[in-house]
């Protein structure tokens, strides 16, 4: 459901959270954060086409949204924004799931809960059950206290920043080169900003993010094993969020597991709860299936 207003926070002078300026959360804000992530997913798969050109990375713009194809296992092969300005139904269900079939993939789409609800119905027709739901989370960026910090640093490598990455959102499991790939389909769009922290001379926190005209965009985060709980994550936020400031946006926008670790991290600095999504898929057993 999405939610009716909130608000981003500030310290007062006694240092206990105030509520400040009202982040304004209707559905020409939510269409807006939309909009900017179906221009990040497009923006990715023309960097998987110039770097992995063998994965015959494609889009197709169906529905108002784009579904992303970026491999066959790739959790980047997704769609979104679909019927959330234009109409969608039947037609498009058909041709979104057509799309990831012919190329041996999962058909699954991200719906906001503004999507027409007659796509959703024409899923349901399909075979598309509910696989996950997430939590789009913003803040007005001015109001979290963002600031630089000195141990935030650009990628150096985008090989390390990849290797060293996927081993933390493993767990610290080898990261093959499945892992690899898609953390470098992530570091290095020419609109993406990766960043690191290391220690020794380590990468022990990693996270991106770009700039989408008024709306900064944040994920990729990870952190290393033996330094979590250690607020690391929390400095990249507040770096990325000056960063993005500087460059002239004036919202941030991420995506979280709802009561994820990730999630807890955003709250605390000030982000809020836009609305759950879902993510729509035919089941694996399912979609190898012809239409």
């Amino acid at each position: 459901m999405p939610a009716a207003a909130a608000t981003g926070k500030t310290k007062g002078t006694s240092g206990t959270p105030e509520y400040s300026r009202r982040v304004k959360i209707d559905r020409k804000f939510c269409e807006n954060i939309e909009r900017a992530e179906v221009a990040a997913s497009r923006h990715c798969v023309e960097n998987a086409k110039r770097r992995f050109p063998d994965l015959d990375p494609q889009t197709l713009s169906i529905g108002g949204g784009i579904a992303a194809f970026a491999g066959i296992n790739s959790p980047l092969s997704e769609a979104i924004g679909i019927g959330l300005w234009e109409r969608a139904a039947q037609d498009e269900a058909e041709a979104l799931t057509a799309f990831y079939r012919e190329r041996g993939a999962q058909p699954r789409v991200r719906l906001s809960p503004y999507a027409d609800p007659s796509f959703v119905r024409a899923l349901l027709g399909l075979g598309y059950a509910p696989l996950e739901y997430e939590n789009p989370l913003t803040a007005e960026l001015a109001t979290i206290g963002a600031r630089r910090d000195p141990r935030v640093t650009a990628m150096r490598d985008a090989n390390e920043w990849s290797a060293a990455t996927g081993n933390a959102f493993l767990d610290g499991a080898p990261c093959d080169e499945s892992n690899l790939l898609i953390g470098l389909m992530v570091c290095t769009p020419p609109e993406t900003t990766a960043l690191e922290i290391r220690v020794d001379d380590a990468i022990v926190a990693s996270g991106c993010m770009d700039v989408q005209g008024e709306i900064a965009g944040f994920y990729g985060a990870a952190t290393a094993v033996g330094h979590r709980g250690r607020g690391l994550q929390t400095t990249l936020i507040l770096d990325r969020a000056a960063r993005a400031l500087e460059r002239g946006a004036q919202f941030g926008r991420v995506t979280t597991r709802p009561g994820s670790i990730s999630e807890q991290n955003f709250r605390r600095t000030g982000f809020v709860l836009l609305y759950t999504r879902t993510l729509w898929g035919i089941p694996c057993n399912d979609s190898a299936s012809p239409s």
